[in-house]
């Protein structure tokens, strides 16, 4: 296996690397899987001791560290634009590069805490991303035309809403969403909608939510963007799903432990849910009903039309 880090390749043997590469004294974990929407060889993975990502379908995997890509001791969000550009959330800006070489750089105009980005579907180069102000209880959508280079605001600030994730429908780029906490008069889970990119937003409750347990947008339909799920965080997870953009929701499924992973069939005719105490499930999206599929404890998913992919941890596992 190959290191990356900064201009520096590294070669280390994989026992040296699963004993001793611990990051900040943690066992190595992963929690984010995500494929190049136009290279099928091309794949990046989260982990809590930096980013790997491998251009040859998994053959070989190279690390570029924490420091390479501007952060230290979290595990930022991270996004795949459809040019192949690597943006990850930093809690001072947006890092933007190739993770194919290692070279990141800090984007200019998104100097704050941002919570989360995403790839505008079929746009080659154009991404946002939500920031949070966690003071002030404001949140801000961001966009980006130049695969991340530079971001600029898009539409007016949610107010009184701590944002955690966010995601653009890929069959209208004008409907985006946001999930969060809200800090009205009792602190709930909200899914923010807007339909006219960003100017206006409409709050609308998730069920189940409260202060240890927050709302995640799990997928946004490509075909019809008012079916939303959303998966919440916490102990037991849950995965909820609205089919009029967040006027109603239904529970679909309920974890004994968390909620991990998550993601559609390129033709959305299934549904694939996983969890690190509850194995993998799997439903119709026609009906949501989710059969047992396996023990294993999948902690995260992509699933596009390179393939279906999943990650773990290796000491629930035994395998990254």
């Amino acid at each position: 296996m190959k290191f990356v880090c900064g201009a520096c390749l590294l070669g280390f043997s994989w026992l040296f690397f699963a004993t001793r590469a611990q990051a900040n004294g943690a066992f190595p974990e992963v929690s984010q899987l995500v494929a190049d929407p136009h290279d099928r060889s091309h794949l990046i993975l989260r982990s809590n001791f930096g980013v790997l990502t491998t251009n040859d379908n998994g053959q070989d995997w190279d690390l570029i560290c924490e420091g390479g890509i501007g952060y230290q001791n979290i595990e930022p969000p991270v996004a795949l634009l459809d040019d192949g550009t690597t943006i990850a959330a930093l809690a001072t800006g947006i890092a933007q590069g190739d993770s194919r070489s290692c070279n990141f750089t800090l984007a200019s105009g998104a100097n704050a805490y941002i919570a989360d980005v995403s790839r505008i579907p079929g746009s080659s180069g154009h991404a946002v991303a939500v920031s949070s102000d966690l003071t002030a209880f404001v949140s801000q959508v961001w966009q980006s035309n130049d695969s991340g280079a530079t971001w600029t605001t898009l539409g007016t600030p949610l107010t009184k809403l701590n944002a955690a994730t966010l995601d653009v429908a890929a069959d209208d780029a004008n409907v985006v969403y946001v999930s969060g906490s809200t800090q009205d008069d009792a602190p709930n889970g909200v899914l923010s909608r807007s339909e006219d990119g960003g100017q206006t937003w409409t709050n609308y409750v998730v069920p189940g939510t409260n202060k240890v347990s927050a709302p995640y947008i799990a997928a946004v339909s490509a075909s019809d963007h008012q079916t939303v799920y959303v998966r919440l965080s916490g102990t037991p997870g849950q995965l909820y799903v609205t089919h009029d953009g967040g006027a109603h929701f239904a529970l679909v499924l309920s974890f004994n432990g968390p909620f991990d992973g998550f993601a559609l069939s390129p033709d959305e005719r299934f549904a694939l849910a996983s969890g690190r105490i509850d194995g993998v499930w799997r439903a119709d999206t026609s009906s949501l009903t989710f059969e047992h599929l396996s023990c294993a404890k999948i902690r995260c998913l992509s699933w596009s039309a390179s393939g279906l992919f999943a990650c773990a941890d290796e000491f629930e596992a035994g395998f990254l």
